[in-house]
């Protein structure tokens, strides 16, 4: 859970700097929703690609790192990794939560939120049932958070007036780099040797991985990161000293193509 939580850091503080904005912005627009859809949107596509490499690097590196630091704490790496990817569920929600109540569509947030506390309940005994342990546990959470996240990505691209195979097309798109990323260091895991190693040897491997990850993930992603305008998005959230260089160098580079 302490990994959860760090791993949430990024896109929850994304969240809590958007909500004001959307609230100015919407009421800006007399409360028109597709006013804001193409902020939210360059959000949720900005965590679907971050979120799972930070995910990814800590499935990678949960084994050797806790053999060294906690090695009585090695039972829980399985779990550790699961939950490790449950963390874009839980952006997604959080995110689309804001958005719904951004738009007036709040009520929706308690009975989603009773379906899925059932769901997760009903998933967590079947994996115990079925003798799969904690990690059982955790594959089985996992899987709550991404149901819960595209259910409310659902509701919030509907309520920002997409329809259809629009809506149903872009929660897919938003998943996409997680399958990819979960596919990448599961045939790391599998295929990269060395696996049974010493410690040290594992700690070698651990990085030989991650940069291995960090290169193939960024090749598999890169077709969706265009047009998300991750400078401009930086720039305009007004960070000390990253903002205001991220917006000189796009002023600069603005007065250069128009001189």
């Amino acid at each position: 859970m302490m990994a959860l939580t760090f791993l949430l850091y990024m896109p929850d503080a994304v969240t809590y700097v958007m909500y004001p904005r959307l609230l100015r912005q919407y009421g800006e627009d007399g409360g028109d929703p597709t006013g804001i859809r193409e902020v939210v949107v360059r959000a949720l596509r900005t965590s679907s690609i971050f979120v799972p490499v930070l995910s990814g690097l800590v499935f990678l590196a949960s084994a050797p790192v806790v053999g060294l630091l906690l090695p009585k704490f090695l039972p829980g790496v399985g779990a550790l990794r699961a939950l490790a990817f449950g963390a874009l569920g839980l952006a997604f929600a959080n995110f689309a939560s804001v958005v719904l109540m951004t738009v007036g569509r709040q009520t929706m947030l308690m009975p989603t939120a009773f379906v899925a506390i059932g769901l997760g309940a009903a998933l967590d005994l079947g994996a115990v049932k079925l003798g799969y342990g904690i990690t059982g546990v955790a594959w089985a959470t996992l899987c709550t958070y991404a149901v819960n996240g595209a259910v409310l990505l659902t509701m919030a691209l509907t309520g920002l007036g997409l329809r259809g195979r629009e809506v149903l097309a872009g929660v897919g798109r938003l998943y996409l780099p997680m399958g990819l990323a979960i596919a990448l260091v599961w045939a790391l895991e599998r295929y990269l040797p060395g696996a049974d190693a010493s410690l040290g040897q594992l700690l070698l491997r651990m990085l030989g991985s991650m940069l291995l990850f960090g290169v193939v993930y960024t090749f598999a992603v890169w077709p969706l990161a265009r047009g998300i305008g991750i400078r401009k998005m930086l720039s305009e959230f007004n960070l000390p000293v990253i903002g205001p260089l991220l917006k000189r160098f796009r002023d600069g580079s603005s007065s250069r193509d128009n001189p």
